[in-house]
């Protein structure tokens, strides 16, 4: 049965082949259309004469099997898979969705290289359905380009869609990400993984174990089986060989090819004998070498057994290609599978690609399993963490702050109506000491000096409840950000979580004060071993400013690292449930991933409200100058003229010539007049401060709060577990959430809470 015969064909009474899509060597791929429903569909079609050996229908078989079972929106939906009599001879058909677009190996064959938000939105979508395969108890293992398609979403994107499952491990259970699958056949034909035995091979499929030649689309196929040798004129194709020897580990089926690879194992001696293949075998065993070259990981070319991290090795090859242009490895099979062995490979040489993107891609490539990220997730998160630096954070924080905003300026004010009040208070008794309407004695000083007290712890609270509360809605947004914010449920989870809160929040504000404290020896250290050198070769006042430079940046920047580090106390405490020491312990953690962006944001976090603030003190400070009804100096006689108010009057001190400055009177209506207005400008300045703080720390809160979830993938942990967190079934849900939720529980997509 040729190719072209089946044209216009009606395959087991539902399918009409229109036209081929594309041909391999084990088949071809048509464009039909469903008769019942008139929609076009792609049909995979075994050729007729691998319908003669069971492995090869066992094998259509389990690509059915192992695309059937995973519902993912990035794995092509396989609807249907029978076995149909044409031309009065089966023929086994796979039914998958049709689909637009074109395949990842097609783009990188003309753009070479891809922008890094392109190669992570790709990565990310493959990483989301090879996690779910694998969670499924599936390992791909054949995962490159040609086997990733991109659909266009209609929004200007792409979908992609994981294709060929055809030789995936299709496991009954789960499979463990850490260890490796226990593989046990007694039939399928396999070839030891060696260095001697070649193979090259043609568009084309060699089904016979004698001597032949076929001719495939662009060349003739020569086959001489006691070479153990098939020599062809390109590299794409599906080759199934038979090795001279019996279980010998001197022969290799090693390709170049962008096609799955089946090989033979020779016969035990008995020519009329072939091993049997039984309803429960695998189609692979340890030492088979069955994949693409390019993309096979060190352990799959030397035949090992595999588990969910080959994957990941695989993804790692992609990722290093579409971010430089080339695979890490290159050359004759037999040097590309023996560099995936022994070689690490080479640094990831691409332009504006972030260092730390360039780590990732190498841990996923690293030799040792246990050394590559945990699962396809974590590999997915660390990429985008370490793509993001300070700016792409502020663009995310900016933007999730005006697409809500009404929601967090209610929790902005809500949370910071005792620190407003406190601060009221604190500018009523300032501009009550200003306009002597309380007295300006000791009593006065240790009033505002308890206030002053008071004002700091009630601030160190009010931003230990900020940032929680901020982090868990912050949680929502990145976990489920189509689901209306239940301002109620946030502040319950705040309430369960209170007292560790505020006390371990306290306890790290102290530590960084101390901190702070502590840094003054070595920026005193510092503006000394800077300022004696510009002494000597510049004078007294450089030294003075050059060496007072140094001491306050080095002073700035030990705080802020200090600081920085102690920033996800609150965080953590939030979303993990620990305290304490457990808390800080975390926090030393995460911000050790990720030690640029934390103290950039711990930087921000502390210069912009000290700016903003220095400007509404200058603002306020400008005005009253301006209302200042002093008098001009009389230049020609010499004389200072002082003026200042007093009850009505003018208060007006001259200086003589002969005297040196004023002289001071601690009864001088004048000071009364500076302190007078010192403190009114304070008590303006704090009605000012108090509301623009509820939104200044509404916005570094969320910072804080995206830096613990960027520190969190930087360090390979999903965030898949936050959707968890909001289907707790202790937050109110409606009834259609209820039956959506039902409806999960009873298709297996997820498990029923006990």
């Amino acid at each position: 049965m040729s190719s072209s015969s089946l044209i216009g064909q009606i395959i087991d009474g539902k399918y009409k082949i229109e036209r081929q899509l594309g041909k391999g060597g084990m088949g071809a791929v048509y464009l039909a259309t469903h008769v019942g429903t008139e929609r076009p569909v792609a049909v995979k079609v075994i050729v007729q004469q691998l319908m003669e050996r069971p492995e090869f229908v066992e094998r259509f078989r389990r690509e059915a099997r192992a695309a059937g079972r995973l519902r993912h929106p990035n794995v092509v939906d396989v609807t249907d898979f029978g076995i149909a009599n044409v031309d009065r001879s089966e023929t086994a058909y796979l039914v998958m969705e049709y689909l637009d677009g074109c395949t990842l190996g097609e783009i990188l064959e003309e753009e070479k290289q891809l922008p890094l938000s392109w190669s992570l939105d790709i990565i990310q979508q493959v990483c989301s359905a090879i996690h779910e395969a694998h969670a499924q108890g599936i390992i791909h293992r054949d995962l490159k380009p040609d086997n990733i398609w991109l659909e266009p979403n209609q929004r200007g994107g792409y979908t992609v869609k994981v294709l060929d499952f055809g030789i995936a491990k299709l496991e009954e259970q789960n499979i463990d990400p850490n260890g490796g699958e226990d593989i046990h056949t007694s039939g399928f034909p396999t070839i030891e993984a060696g260095a001697k035995g070649t193979v090259a091979e043609g568009r084309a499929t060699i089904v016979e174990a004698s001597p032949m030649t076929i001719a495939p689309d662009s060349g003739t196929v020569n086959f001489r089986p006691e070479a153990g040798t098939v020599v062809g004129p390109d590299e794409a194709g599906t080759a199934i060989i038979s090795a001279a020897g019996p279980d010998s580990e001197d022969q290799t089926a090693l390709f170049h090819s962008d096609a799955t690879k089946l090989v033979e194992k020779p016969d035990t001696g008995n020519p009329d004998t072939k091993a049997p293949i039984s309803g429960t075998v695998e189609l692979t065993r340890v030492g088979a070498v069955l994949g693409t070259p390019l993309y096979m990981s060190p352990e799959q070319c030397r035949g090992e057994r595999l588990s969910a991290r080959s994957d990941i090795y695989s993804l790692g090859v992609i990722t290093y290609q579409m971010l430089s242009g080339r695979t890490p490895f290159e050359g004759d099979f037999t040097t590309v599978m023996a560099a995936h062995r022994e070689i690490d490979p080479p640094k990831l040489e691409a332009k504006k690609i972030p260092r730390r993107v360039k780590q990732v891609v190498h841990a996923a490539l690293a030799k040792n399993l246990e050394d590559r990220p945990q699962d396809a997730l974590a590999f997915a998160a660390r990429l985008e963490a370490s793509s993001d630096g300070i700016g792409a954070l502020l663009i995310r924080a900016m933007t999730i702050f005006s697409e809500r905003l009404p929601t967090f300026l209610a929790i902005g004010f809500l949370v910071s109506i005792p620190a407003m009040i406190v601060s009221f208070a604190r500018g009523g008794l300032n501009f009550a000491a200003g306009n002597e309407w309380i007295g300006q004695g000791p009593r006065t000083m240790v009033l505002m000096g308890g206030s002053q007290l008071i004002a700091f712890f009630v601030q160190v609270f009010t931003a230990a409840i900020l940032v929680g509360m901020i982090t868990w809605v912050i949680a929502q947004v990145l976990a489920v950000p189509l689901r209306p914010i239940n301002l109620r449920t946030a502040f319950a989870k705040v309430r369960q979580r209170w007292k560790p809160l505020l006390a371990t929040v306290t306890a790290s504000t102290f530590v960084a004060l101390l901190g702070w404290v502590v840094a003054t020896i070595p920026a005193g250290i510092v503006g000394t071993l800077v300022g004696a050198p510009t002494y000597a070769a510049l004078g007294t006042s450089a030294a003075f400013i050059v060496g007072g430079a140094a001491a306050g940046l080095t002073w700035l920047v030990i705080g802020v690292a200090i600081s920085g580090a102690l920033g996800l106390v609150a965080p953590a405490i939030m979303m993990e449930g620990i305290k304490g020491r457990a808390a800080f312990r975390r926090s030393l953690q995460l911000t050790r991933r990720s030690k640029r962006t934390v103290f950039a944001a711990a930087l921000l976090n502390y210069v912009v409200p000290v700016l903003i603030g220095a400007l509404i003190g200058v603002a306020i400070s400008g005005i009253f100058n301006k209302m200042d009804p002093a008098t001009p100096s009389d230049v020609g006689n010499k004389e200072s003229v002082q003026a200042g108010k007093e009850g009505d009057g003018l208060n007006i001190k001259v200086s003589g010539p002969n005297e040196v400055g004023p002289k001071i009177d601690i009864n001088d209506p004048e000071r009364k007049e500076k302190m007078m207005r010192r403190s009114v400008t304070t008590g303006i300045f704090e009605f000012l401060w108090a509301p623009l703080t509820a939104l200044i720390s509404t916005f570094t809160a969320m910072i804080t709060a995206l830096i613990y979830f960027k520190t969190r993938q930087a360090g390979g942990e999903s965030m898949q577990d936050l959707l968890e967190r909001f289907e707790d079934s202790e937050q109110p849900q409606t009834k259609w959430q209820r039956r959506v939720q039902n409806r999960l529980i009873q298709s297996g997509r997820i498990t029923s809470k006990p």
